[in-house]
Parts: structure tokens; sequence; C-alpha cells
């Protein structure tokens, strides 16, 4: 999966089944509670990613808020569940209509703050700096591989800006020492390419040696690790681990 420039949905905020704003009547408890059972179905789909892997890829909501959207705890905002629906591959358009139909409101799509605002973070935003993903060229989305497998990810960009890029990498975003999660470099090395040009960028990785789901997400840094494209969802790969079939089998 590629990165992308964020998409307008703003940080997760909720409100409690039946709880109004301004004295109008929230949605009704039995329409949240089965909202929630669809974000876990949506979910369940996708491999049961975990709410920290979801809140990653989003880098919009915390995963304590989508942990209670799944829950019904509290009926999730528009931008929550646009969040949600994204980062398990689902098609927003359904969801939109759903949505609104639970909540007797329209879906807005309200300015975007990601949650590391505020925070110091060794960021660069050049001017006229710009990428775009093209494709998966090897390992799509939702993979099926063996425990302990080794594989190459390749994915193609382009330099859609008016900045050459020079001795850039993807750094990975979480400690490739996580337990469950696919081994991999710290960073890869992006080769040069002016603007209008295409880039392959590849990553030998290793599957865990448990089944389950292995994301892991990318940023493009400098050389000094500064976050560049800072507006930029992270690149990713997305991987199901399965247990080696039997000898014979």
């Amino acid at each position: 999966m590629g990165s992308r420039p964020d998409t307008g949905a703003g940080p997760g905020g909720s409100a409690s089944p039946g709880a109004g704003r301004g004295g109008a009547t929230g949605p009704a408890a039995d329409g949240v509670l089965a909202f929630a059972a669809a974000l876990r179905g949506l979910r369940a789909g996708a491999g049961n990613l975990s709410f920290r892997r979801m809140a990653l890829m989003s880098g919009r909501v915390s995963h304590t808020t989508l942990h209670e959207a799944a829950a019904g705890t509290r009926f999730p905002s528009w931008q929550t569940t646009r969040e949600f629906v994204q980062a398990c591959g689902g098609d927003l358009a359904p969801w939109r209509a759903r949505w609104e139909q639970v909540s007797g409101v329209p879906a807005v799509d309200a300015p975007a703050t990601p949650l590391s605002a505020g925070r110091p973070q060794p960021r660069v935003r050049v001017p006229g700096d710009a990428s775009e993903f093209v494709r998966d060229v090897t390992i799509p989305d939702g993979t099926v591989v063996a425990v302990n497998q080794h594989f190459q990810k390749v994915w193609e960009i382009r330099n859609i800006g008016s900045v050459t890029w020079h001795d850039r990498y993807l750094q990975r975003m979480d400690a490739a020492t996580a337990p469950g999660t696919c081994q991999t470099p710290a960073r890869v090395p992006l080769g040069h390419t002016s603007p209008g040009q295409h880039a392959h960028v590849s990553v030998n990785a290793v599957a865990p040696p448990t089944p389950g789901t292995c994301w892991v997400g990318w940023k493009m840094v400098d050389a000094a690790g500064h976050l560049l494209l800072p507006g930029y969802r992270p690149m990713y790969f997305l991987v199901h681990v399965v247990a080696r079939p039997a000898p014979g089998g």
C-alpha cells in the first residue's frame, strides 16, 4: 500500500448513545450496537488487525477511540468511522450512508490534525515536495505467507513534485523487535529520483514465528532521520502469516 496525502479525516470523537448536542437526541442504543457489530465484522474480515496497528495506519485517531467504536461504548464520529474503515480496507461510500442513517446527520469531512501535532517531531516540510503511490510490485496487501518465511516487498512510487529526491530513505515506524511482528531493516534506501520519475523501493522481510497478521508502516526520511512529507500516510505492507503445512500435506 502506498503513501498518500491525508484525506481530511480528523481526530476521533464520539458521543454516548442518546446523548444530544444542543438538546438534540443522539443515536438510539440499538443502532449504536448494530453499527459496532458491523465494524467488528469489517475488522474480522481484514484479519483482526490490532487497534494499535490501525491507529498507526491512520495517524488520526487513537487505539482507544477505535476500540470504543468497535465495542459500542460510544457512537463514533464520522472521522473515527472513516479511519476505522480505511484501516480495514473497506468501501467508504456504504459506510458513510450507514453512519448517516444511524446518526441522523450528514457526515462532514472535518479538517484533520495528526495525533502527533504539538509534540516535538524532527519533521521537515520541503516546498514543492510530493509523492504518489503507483502500485504494489510484489506482496499485495493480504498476501498469505508461512511462519518464518523470507519475502521481499517492492513498492513503485512517483515523484510528482518539483524537488529531486536525493539521499532519502523509508524508515520503519515501529520496532522490528516487537513480538509477533515481521523482521526488517530499520530503514531502506530510496534511489535518486528526479521530478516525474518513478522509483522502486524494496525491503527484505522475515515473517514472525507465530501465525497472525503482520502490518509494517514506513515513512520517508532524510539521512539525518528527519521526517519528510509529514502530511502523508505511511507506506506499508500487510501479510497474513499461517503455519507451515505438514510434510506431504
